[in-house]
């Protein structure tokens, strides 16, 4: 049975939304990033791969299976599915992912942290932001979640 964490259509705008939020702050910069909702404990909707955020809608959003990356369509969903799966297996409270390639994310997973205190301005983000270790593209996730990568 699968659990519905968010609806795909409202998971779909939260997507589109959050992905033109950080390219206006400057967290995105043209196609680079994905964004990623859970829409139950077997799928979630990520951004395409190659699309230019500011454009895109909710229909160009992808749902892709956890467990195997299947997703249907002619859209191709984002490189990094296979990040957000591993984040969506491994923790099952998390609900959201976002992954830029921003300098200050950069320079910090750099330093070997395993979370930095979050902003008390932005109440959904929790305490804490978890940090991952620093991988050069292409490092396989899990690598880079063991402190192997990189």
């Amino acid at each position: 049975m699968k659990e519905t964490v968010v609806e795909e259509k409202e998971a779909k705008i939260s997507v589109v939304n959050a992905g033109k939020k950080l390219v206006k702050v400057g967290l995105i910069a043209r196609t680079w990033g994905n964004v990623s909702c859970r829409i139950s404990d077997t799928q979630f909707v990520i951004t395409p791969s190659g699309r230019d955020y500011m454009s895109l809608t909710p229909e160009e959003i992808v749902t892709v299976a956890i467990e195997d990356l299947s997703y249907e369509g002619n859209i191709r969903p984002s490189s990094e599915k296979g990040v957000h799966a591993e984040v969506y297996k491994h923790k099952s409270d998390v609900n959201f992912v976002i992954h830029t390639h921003q300098e200050n994310a950069s320079v910090i997973s750099t330093l070997g942290l395993e979370s930095v205190k979050a902003d008390v301005q932005y109440p959904l983000l929790g305490k804490k932001i978890i940090c991952a270790a620093y991988g050069l593209p292409g490092t396989e996730f899990y690598d880079c979640l063991c402190g192997r990568g990189g």
